[in-house]
């Protein structure tokens, strides 16, 4: 079997992250020369912060562990925001109000993903950050709030969808 592997600064990592999953990349070595932002722009070159590099880490993994599906993205934002601004494919659109009330749509999600790490995002971070929280505190292990949400997402160049593309 063919192994795919790419050596990368990283500056484009968190946007290319999922298209290299999908096209079947394995492995993804980023050299990083320092974590310190002034030392890490002046070896490389760059006018961008190493936590942009650490983010494009971050977004590689997860990238990765839905393709396998390890992991499940989920979208908290409300159906008005979801048709304003589009959706992160491949996320299960599941409203924050929904989580913090009956939980009608939430529960059999929750038992669907048992045993895999759920990635969760809103707008900005804010309320998945909360809902992250609070679902590690019922016991739903690894949870993880995409931090930036779906404006950084977009900032970043990743793939948005409309909403019934998704549903």
């Amino acid at each position: 079997p063919l192994d795919l592997a790419l050596t990368t600064n990283g500056s484009l990592l968190a946007r290319k992250a999922r298209d290299l999953a999908a096209a079947g990349l394995q492995r993804i070595t980023v050299s990083l020369d320092g974590l310190d932002d002034a030392v890490f722009k002046r070896m490389n070159d760059v006018d961008f912060p190493v936590s942009d590099v650490l983010a494009g880490i971050d977004a590689a993994a997860a990238a990765k562990l839905v393709a396998e599906g390890k992991a499940v993205l989920v979208d908290c934002r409300e159906p008005s925001e979801w048709a304003d601004t589009g959706v992160a494919g491949p996320a299960s659109l599941l409203a924050k109000s929904d989580f913090d009330g009956t939980q009608a749509s939430w529960k059999p999600f929750l038992q669907a993903a048992a045993g895999k790490q759920i990635i969760i995002y809103c707008r900005s971070g804010n309320r998945s950050a909360l809902a992250a929280q609070v679902m590690e505190k019922m016991g739903y292990g690894d949870v993880t709030s995409l931090q930036g949400g779906i404006v950084r997402w977009k900032t970043e160049g990743r793939p948005v969808a409309a909403p019934q593309a998704i549903l």
